[in-house]
């Protein structure tokens, strides 16, 4: 009987020989197959079955070098011993400012990159030239630019830091959120580029569109003049909503209105509200969509009885349902698990809806009644026990000597 190689991450075969596939019958389930001009010829008569990806290393490569996150290539990049390397990148690739064609050619033999690629205008024919394999984008940007950066708050304070004229790149978001010198901007910077979002207050709109490269610009998001910015989740209660009055909220996270708030309390504390998505009860529903533009909001969730959000991990226990008056709305983001004792009736009878991001484990039964209460599910839902036998089913198929298997990197 042949041997098997399944369950493979990286499977190296550029430097294999016929004497390695000897015995070998089938290729199975394998993420990422390098090979060279040599070594194909040896797979014709391998039966291959569910290779997520393969790539042949060009001959001129002398080795292949693995990177597991940012890949940076910068101005003084070689490889350490002048040879052509082909690179494999699980991650971003970053072409710094002021690289030439020249340093790429004699340094960067191949390209496989699952992230995405961001470099020069300039370059963006002869790294073309350099990829095997791109599971992302390519994203140019100016040619003259001074300044390379993840991420930016466009302050007075990073503006001091600048250079008089600055060409500023900004990959991630952009954040111009707070109080802002015009002329200090003026003289510090010449030029923006914005490859990832942009999120500024409206007052400044007008003098960041003068510097910007408009089509570099991916997302604009205009907070409103005077609106309380928030940049991450926010929840309100009866209590908390008395600090603001007629006030206008910009939530970058969820906004999440607690059962104690009226709707009086609310319509004379909040004149307007963005937010990435809003949970409030049902008698609250009308007055929050009345004030959130027809674009600002991806989603509102209303929910009736108590709210229970799962943010880590959560046991929902039989009583826990007993004692809970009226109903309850479930929001699951971490990890939900029905105890074994919870009553499949119980469960349907006490759960008004489920909106799950996350994982919820039960029995087959729980897990019925959680697809009926399902709202939205961008998650997923199953029984542990079953998970757990297939994988100890698997162990015990593998544990034969037919196989070469569960291996995250194998170079033949």
């Amino acid at each position: 009987m042949g041997k098997v190689i399944r369950n493979v991450n990286l499977l190296d075969l550029t430097e294999a020989t016929e004497e390695n596939f000897t015995d070998v019958t089938a290729i199975e389930n394998v993420n990422l197959m390098l090979y060279s001009k040599q070594s194909a010829k040896f797979l014709a008569g391998i039966k291959l079955v569910n290779v997520n990806a393969s790539t042949e290393i060009p001959e001129a490569c002398s080795r292949v070098q693995v990177v597991n996150g940012e890949f940076k290539i910068g101005k003084g990049f070689e490889s350490s011993s002048g040879e052509l390397i082909f690179y494999l990148v699980n991650g971003n690739v970053i072409v710094e400012p002021g690289v030439l064609p020249e340093t790429i050619e004699k340094a960067v033999g191949g390209l496989f990159v699952n992230g995405n690629l961001y470099c020069p205008e300039s370059l963006s024919g002869v790294l073309q030239t350099k990829i095997q394999s791109h599971n992302g984008n390519m994203v140019t940007y100016m040619d003259d630019a001074d300044v390379l950066v993840k991420e930016v708050v466009l302050d007075n304070h990073y503006l001091q830091s600048l250079q008089p004229g600055t060409k500023l790149v900004v990959m991630g978001t952009t954040r111009i959120i707070d109080s802002l010198d015009i002329t200090l901007l003026e003289e510090r910077l010449g030029k923006l580029a914005c490859l990832g979002n942009l999120l500024i207050r409206e007052e400044y709109a007008e003098a960041i569109s003068k510097k910007m490269q408009v089509a570099a610009r991916r997302e604009l998001k205009l907070i409103p003049a005077a609106a309380i910015f928030v940049d991450k989740d926010l929840q309100i209660d009866a209590a908390s909503i008395t600090r603001y009055q007629a006030a206008k909220l910009y939530v970058t996270g969820t906004l999440t209105i607690g059962e104690d708030v009226s709707t009086a309390s609310l319509e004379a504390a909040i004149t307007q509200i963005h937010a990435g998505k809003i949970i409030c009860k049902k008698e609250l529903k009308a007055a929050v969509v009345q004030r959130c533009d027809d674009d600002s909001v991806s989603e509102v969730l209303d929910y009736s009885g108590r709210l229970v959000r799962v943010e880590g991990e959560y046991t929902l226990t039989d009583s826990e349902l007993e004692y809970t008056k009226g109903e309850l709305t479930l929001v699951v983001h971490g990890m939900l698990t029905i105890a074994a004792d919870v009553d499949p009736a119980t469960l349907y009878e006490k759960i008004a809806f489920i909106d799950n991001y996350g994982v919820i484990h039960g029995s087959v039964a729980q897990c019925g009644v959680i697809q009926v209460k399902l709202r939205k599910n961008e998650g997923h839902i199953g029984q542990p026990e079953e998970e757990q036998a297939i994988v100890e089913v698997e162990e015990e198929a593998e544990s034969d000597d037919s196989y070469i298997a569960n291996i995250n990197f194998l170079k033949l």
